[in-house]
C-alpha cells in the first residue's frame, strides 16, 4: 500500500494513496463567509469548487505555515456512507507533504494506547511512530465539520 506522509503540528500522519485524488500546491483559497476558521475557503479544481480544511488549524488551533512543502491533499469523500457513487472532493491542507512510503501488501495499522488511534511502526516508515489518518473516520467524528463541507 502506498502511503503519503504529512505533519499536523509536531505529529506525523499517513494517508492511504487510494483515497487521494491529487496533491496540489498550496493555493490561496477564496474565502467562504460564515464558516469556521479551519475551513479556509474554496479552490477551483478542474471546474469544481472544492472546500479546503486546514488540518493544523482544526487540530492544533494554529494555521498551517505557508511553505513549499505545505500542500492540499484532494480526497474523494462520499456524501452518504456506504454509497460511493456520490463522492465530493474535499481538500485537506497539511504541512511537510514530501514523502511517500510503500508498505507490505498484508500490512494493517496497529492499535495504539489511545483508544481509536492507529499507528504505523517505525520499521515500516523509517520514522518515529506515524499516526494513521483515516479522513472518513476523522470527518465522521466531527459532525460539525461534515455539515460544513457537504
Amino acid at each position: 500500500m502506498l502511503l503519503i506522509l504529512f505533519e499536523i503540528g509536531k505529529e506525523l500522519y499517513a494517508l492511504a494513496g487510494r483515497q487521494i485524488v491529487e496533491v496540489v500546491p498550496y493555493l490561496l483559497p477564496q474565502k467562504m463567509p460564515s464558516h469556521p476558521n479551519y475551513v479556509i475557503g474554496l479552490i477551483n479544481y478542474r471546474g469544481i469548487h472544492v472546500p479546503v480544511v486546514d488540518l493544523c488549524s482544526f487540530i492544533t488551533n494554529e494555521p498551517c505555515r505557508q511553505r513549499l512543502s505545505s500542500r492540499i491533499i484532494l480526497i474523494n469523500y462520499p456524501e452518504h456512507p456506504h454509497k460511493s457513487e456520490n463522492n465530493k472532493i474535499i481538500g485537506l491542507l497539511a504541512e511537510n507533504i514530501t514523502e511517500t512510503v510503500i508498505t507490505p501488501a498484508s500490512w494493517q495499522p496497529v492499535e495504539g494506547k489511545n483508544k481509536g488511534k492507529q499507528y504505523i511502526p517505525p520499521e515500516i516508515t523509517g520514522h518515529k511512530m506515524v499516526q494513521w489518518f483515516d479522513p472518513y473516520q476523522f470527518l465522521s467524528e466531527h459532525a460539525s465539520l461534515t455539515d460544513v463541507l457537504l
